[in-house]
């Protein structure tokens, strides 16, 4: 009697399980596609991507924004999501039936130092199962992660993070959005030496033509 029970509880818990497994929303992979100094590009990952360097512990090192060869651009970023219906509840969901399909959205953020510097409205390029594949477009625009940067002093140590905002269905006929980052990972890095300022260079200037005026006076 006592092993027909345990028997009857073991079938109860896996049915529990396997219903827990049919209703989930998630991401499998997480890449980004950055080119340094002009070199190949190279893959970074905080979810999937096997092999790839992660991008919480990335420092791409020293950047002299002087130096027109010093560049540092995000080509594309490639993600993979997911949606079951039935089930349990998930975390995060507000029912228990959800997929994606055609209609489902998925916003891509790029901050640098915290602050927003640039998105780009993701492409459903590939459908597998539940799974959606996004990225930036067939031939996306590179962007530009050094762009405004300026002004002299010591180095800086820059982070470079990102967000996706996209939306899954419900069994209602509305939608919910769920929010991705990679700062649960960690923050990618990079240091740079600044241009320049303006007045340096004029008082640079000014010191050069002193000089050449005493080279000329003592001749």
């Amino acid at each position: 009697m006592k092993s027909l029970i345990k028997m009857f509880g073991v079938v109860i818990c896996s049915s529990i399980i396997s219903s827990d497994l049919h209703a989930d929303i998630g991401v499998t992979e997480s890449t980004s596609l950055l080119s340094l100094r002009g070199g190949a590009a190279s893959y970074f990952s905080t979810v999937g991507g096997g092999s790839n360097t992660r991008w919480a512990a990335a420092n791409l090192g020293l950047l002299d924004l002087a130096q027109s060869s010093d560049t540092l651009t995000l080509n594309n970023f490639f993600f993979t999501n997911y949606a079951y219906s039935g089930g349990s509840q998930p975390a995060g969901a507000t029912t228990n039936n959800n997929w994606l399909d055609g209609s489902s959205t998925a916003v891509f953020k790029i901050y640098r130092d915290s602050s927003l510097l640039s998105q780009v409205t993701m492409r459903q390029s590939s459908v597998s199962g539940n799974d959606r594949s996004w990225d930036l477009g067939a031939t996306p625009t590179a962007i530009n992660l050094l762009a405004g940067l300026q002004g002299s002093g010591s180095p800086i140590t820059r982070s470079l993070d990102w967000t996706i905002d996209w939306t899954f269905n419900q069994y209602n006929g509305g939608t919910s959005t769920v929010t991705t980052q990679s700062t649960s990972g960690g923050n990618m890095t990079f240091q740079t030496v600044p241009e320049p300022s303006t007045g340096m260079l004029m008082g640079l200037g000014v010191a050069g033509l002193l000089v050449l005026r005493r080279i000329r006076k003592s001749a």
